[in-house]
């Protein structure tokens, strides 16, 4: 049991953070690499649903819910709804981010500076890392924002979110290596784009420790379901029966799925 393969992406330094890359380079950089149960345990699920559960595992039924955010996917698609009507779906909504870009209605760093700022300790705070999401769109008329930035810039900023949850839970239970999960990333390549960047820039502020490692299931919008079937078929090796047979009597069912024949 256990995921064996997983996908690692990560960014190269002369974009990380940047809200100029595409989604394209940065699938050309993905890692896929398989992993087996030894490498891969202690580490922290993130799961993005419509809203989003940390939870550490320490083995395949060793696993406790340590966090989460009310902030997910739900929140995502809500949103976009409300300023993106036109929107139909959430595979829509994922595509059309690919053509957005996020810096028209986002404040950047160098918005502010001019450029990099440089910090107190001499480092520089790269002027393509985003200051205040939406920012940029309080002094722009709605006709101005194309509905591809506003969609990129709303992912962005639920996965930024994310992602501050994550490294703060990885840091508190002293994990580096994160897997992200849940159906909010499911065709949404800017997504898993804007973590990885989010989690080498945290890696990049601690030198000395070893990276924080963001992983992505090739699969992942189907574990949930896929967790949930073998749970309810599956016991210690001992097989039960599915929870849509779990009833008292057949005049407990509702009247549809009598006539289907349960």
């Amino acid at each position: 049991g256990g995921c064996r393969r997983v996908v690692a992406t990560s960014s190269s330094s002369s974009s990380e953070g940047s809200d100029s890359e595409t989604p394209e380079n940065a699938k050309k950089r993905s890692i896929h690499r398989g992993m087996s149960s030894q490498d891969l345990f202690p580490f922290l699920l993130v799961n993005i649903g419509s809203g989003v559960s940390v939870v550490k595992v320490n083995g395949p039924t060793s696993f406790e819910r340590v966090s989460g955010s009310a902030i997910g996917g739900g929140t995502f698609w809500g949103l976009c709804k409300l300023l993106c009507p036109e929107c139909g779906d959430f595979d829509e909504a994922g595509r059309l981010a690919e053509e957005g870009n996020a810096s028209e209605v986002n404040l950047l760093v160098g918005d502010i500076y001019g450029g990099d700022y440089e910090l107190p300790n001499g480092t520089k705070l790269p002027g393509s890392i985003t200051a205040s999401f939406f920012a940029k769109a309080a002094s722009a008329e709605r006709s101005q924002c194309r509905d591809a930035s506003i969609v990129q810039a709303l992912v962005k900023m639920v996965s930024s979110n994310i992602c501050q949850i994550a490294y703060l839970s990885a840091k508190l239970h002293n994990l580096k290596r994160i897997v992200f999960t849940g159906n909010f990333l499911r065709q949404n390549s800017v997504a898993k784009q804007a973590i990885s960047e989010n989690m080498q820039r945290v890696s990049k502020a601690h030198p000395d420790s070893e990276p924080f490692r963001a992983l992505f299931l090739e699969h992942e919008g189907y574990f949930g379901a896929l967790g949930s079937f073998l749970f309810n078929v599956q016991d210690n090796g001992v097989e039960r029966a599915p929870t849509w047979r779990r009833v008292v009597s057949r005049d407990a069912l509702p009247t549809n799925a009598k006539a289907a024949g349960f």
